[in-house]
């Protein structure tokens, strides 16, 4: 591989890149992480209530909280673009023969 074809995107923006990446995605876990106590919640008192009501009807209804929102996922990919031909051509030596032309 020539040395050019790791030159084509700095590593300082793919540094960057993933960085942020890497924020979002801890973001999310930790979104999840308060998120998933509150869906466990929800969901049990959903149920206890539905049994509640073929069960036993006449008893005291259970209260049952909010449904809690899901965190939204990060965006899949926030790295630069690369163009990949541009990049084989680079790797395969027919860069010069582009610009020749």
């Amino acid at each position: 591989m020539s040395a050019d074809a790791y030159s084509l995107v700095p590593s300082t923006t793919i540094l960057e890149g993933y960085l942020k990446l890497s924020s979002a995605y801890n973001n999310y876990n930790s979104l999840v992480s308060k998120y998933n106590p509150l869906k466990t919640a929800y969901n049990k008192a959903l149920k206890d209530e539905t049994d509640r009501a073929k069960n036993k009807p006449m008893d005291k209804a259970i209260v049952i909280p909010t449904r809690p929102c899901p965190p939204t996922q990060p965006v899949d990919m926030w790295l630069p673009k690369i163009n990949i031909t541009d990049a084989l051509s680079v790797v395969t030596g027919s860069a010069s023969k582009k610009l020749a032309m």
